[in-house]
């Protein structure tokens, strides 16, 4: 029966037939920007009687050969507001890892960082605090 149907689903592409429309890649998707290198979840937030989910996006920045760090808040279908971290990109740092711990009211995302200038630093560490939308701290951690 499992030949059977693989045998019938190879004709039909062989056919021309087109492909489910589950199959199908949505606009948005299709439209990503070739940068964006990751988008992560971070958790979840609450103010002001509203509530949603942050995420992550790194990007690579092409004139430095870096990185760029973005966090979105979702919330009510939308994206509520969207804020870089600037110091991964003027500190030109690459990320190396992500580790979240989810807390009350606010998120705390631990970076692995490398320095890309200066030779190899053997690794670093940053926090980044985020809290409702549009509000994050940056916290340098150093080795």
């Amino acid at each position: 029966m499992r030949k059977a149907l693989v045998l019938a689903f190879v004709m039909a592409l062989a056919g021309g037939a087109s492909l489910p429309a589950l199959a199908q890649v949505p606009p948005s998707i299709a439209a990503t920007d070739p940068d964006l290198m990751m988008v992560r979840l971070a958790g979840t937030w609450s103010a002001a009687g509203e509530k949603g989910q942050s995420r992550l996006l790194v990007s690579r920045d092409r004139t430095s050969n870096g990185m760029r760090l973005f966090v979105q808040w979702l919330g009510g279908g939308a994206v509520l507001a969207t804020v870089e971290v600037p110091e991964i990109a003027a500190q030109k740092l690459k990320i190396t890892s992500i580790n979240i711990d989810k807390g009350v009211g606010e998120t705390a995302v631990h970076l692995g960082v490398t320095s890309l200038v200066g030779g190899d630093d053997g690794g670093g560490s940053t926090t980044l605090i985020i809290r409702g939308p549009g509000e994050i701290e940056y916290q340098a951690s150093g080795n």
